[in-house]
């Protein structure tokens, strides 16, 4: 984890209010790609954590940004302001609508700049809506069905569109999916928006594989009710997922909930925390 919103006490690594999740993918062949999964609220506590974990950023080859929200896009602009820069971009086509936050009736813009991206030769930037599969077995989810009764958007979340604003369906939330073929697949996710069942049920789809390996992001269940925690949890369990991550914007009463339910299945990461997955085995790490 490159930055998420809590970090350990004994590294020099800097936490903010967002996500970035830097995937190294690795093949039999030595073939290797390096995906940076969100860039955070913005680019200086990144860059740090870069720095002191000797990542370069000419060393990624390809950045997905998970939704329009500032704390996982944030980091963008500064990042592809930088000269060593070469990475493509893929979002999702919606990315670039004007959404907003309202509270006691004002409204906060919270989505992405279109500037940021339009600066960007077409050989740099993938637009999506269906899934695609990036490399071998890395696929990003596209628009993520919408399928439960309890999985809703957000309330306070509107979109402009023709003068008008209107509750925002949130359908540029997206996912990655990682295939590891017997072994089953893991989701790994920004604050999905779309829902964990939903989304967990897209990456099967996707894939033609129902076995849930792993689960690891943030899972937006911060601000939802006791039911909502338990249904998901509840399908989680069905699912039998070997190992879940979570952060961000899973809040603390959820993270309680899956704790109780997972045990040695379940842990919080933190800023610097690592994850190897080899095959047939997981292992936890911190930086």
């Amino acid at each position: 984890m490159l930055v998420c919103d809590r970090s350990r006490y004994d590294n020099a690594l800097w936490s903010q209010f967002g996500l970035s999740i830097l995937i190294d993918c690795h093949w039999t062949n030595r073939d290797m790609q390096r995906i940076l999964f969100d860039t955070g609220w913005n680019a200086e506590p990144l860059l740090h954590n870069m720095k002191v974990l000797g990542i370069t950023i000419d060393s990624i080859d390809t950045g997905i940004l998970s939704h329009a929200h500032y704390d996982h896009t944030g980091g963008l602009p500064h990042l592809l302001g930088m000269k060593a820069a070469r990475f493509q971009v893929v979002a999702h086509k919606e990315i670039t609508r004007p959404v907003f936050q309202t509270h006691s009736g004002t409204l906060r813009y919270i989505g992405l700049e279109p500037a940021n991206l339009w600066r960007l030769s077409q050989s740099r930037l993938i637009l999506i809506e269906a899934p695609v599969e990036l490399c071998p077995g890395v696929w990003v989810s596209g628009t993520i069905p919408r399928r439960t009764d309890f999985e809703k958007p957000e309330k306070d979340v509107v979109v402009l569109r023709d003068g008008q604003f209107s509750p925002d369906p949130e359908r540029d939330d997206m996912a990655i999916v990682l295939d590891m073929g017997t072994h089953g697949i893991v989701v790994v996710t920004g604050c999905c928006h779309a829902g964990v069942v939903n989304t967990v049920k897209a990456a099967q789809e996707i894939t033609e594989n129902n076995v849930l390996y792993g689960l690891f992001g943030g899972f937006h269940l911060i601000d939802k009710p006791n039911d909502v925690i338990n249904k998901t949890v509840g399908f989680l369990r069905e699912r039998n997922v070997s190992r879940i991550w979570s952060g961000h914007c899973t809040g603390w009463e959820a993270e309680t909930v899956l704790d109780a339910a997972f045990r040695a299945h379940y842990k919080r990461f933190y800023t610097g925390d690592k994850i190897t997955i080899t095959g047939s085995a997981l292992e936890d790490g911190r930086a």
